[in-house]
């Protein structure tokens, strides 16, 4: 019996991806060849339309960085036979912005993050987001952004679990992290799907960030089995293939 096969990322933050690890995880992709790729939100950063106080030295032009989310997501859907955009409340910043600042411009040809990036010519499918979170259920497991963040990894996971009923898999934290909870009648899993961010920016001071992406086989009954691959200093492994960086 053939199991579907799907990849959940996040978190890249572009212009402040990871350019090695996100090279590792395109070599990935075109060896694992999955049914499914989830970008499971924060694709791109929106620095530009950010309300934080920022060094504007730090980012690139809102009009750059989106051409650069172009170039990876058109990377993306060469490498899947399907790509499920999750929208990231760094995404929201985009409407946030214009709900702020021109708001009359709300629902103008052009404006929202689809036709901004243009997923539809793509073949991308995009999730928007309600009340701050984002969700997809695949199988028996509620992939999301959800707008949560405990301090420890797996904390956030484990309340997540909690609340939701549900095995998933969580974004935004930019952490790595398992949780398992056994019920009467099944065992739930929740994962912290770290990020693939670069682990060291300039806006922030040593954060307690990792770096993962989480493989799924989804039988016909739409049982899934979820495995966290934790990228450590440039390396991972898989199938018992290791992808490093390239010297």
């Amino acid at each position: 019996m053939r199991r579907e096969k799907a990849v959940v990322i996040n978190d890249l933050h572009i212009p402040f991806q990871d350019h090695v690890t996100v090279e590792l995880v395109e070599r990935f992709l075109k060896d694992f060849k999955p049914d499914v790729l989830f970008l499971n939100g924060d694709i791109a950063d929106f620095w530009d339309v950010s309300t934080f106080m920022k060094d504007p030295r730090d980012g690139i032009g809102l009009s750059d960085e989106l051409r650069e989310v172009r170039t990876q997501l058109s990377t993306f859907v060469g490498l899947a036979k399907r790509v499920i955009y999750l929208e990231g409340n760094h995404s929201f910043r985009l409407r946030k912005y214009i709900v702020r600042n021109a708001k009359e411009l709300i629902g103008l040809t052009g404006l929202s993050i689809e036709e901004q990036l243009g997923l539809t010519g793509l073949g991308i499918g995009y999730v928007r987001s309600i009340g701050r979170e984002s969700t997809y259920l695949y199988g028996d497991v509620l992939i999301g952004h959800f707008n949560k963040v405990n301090k420890h990894s797996a904390y956030t996971a484990k309340n997540l679990l909690e609340s939701k009923g549900i095995s998933l898999i969580q974004g935004h934290t930019h952490r790595a992290g398992m949780h398992v909870k056994t019920t009467f009648d099944r065992t739930l899993v929740a994962i912290e799907n770290g990020c693939l961010c670069d682990l060291r920016p300039n806006y922030v001071a040593t954060p307690d960030w990792q770096q993962a992406l989480t493989v799924i086989y989804k039988d016909n009954q739409g049982h899934c089995e979820m495995h966290l691959i934790l990228i450590d200093n440039h390396k991972f492994t898989f199938n018992k293939k290791t992808y490093k960086e390239k010297k």
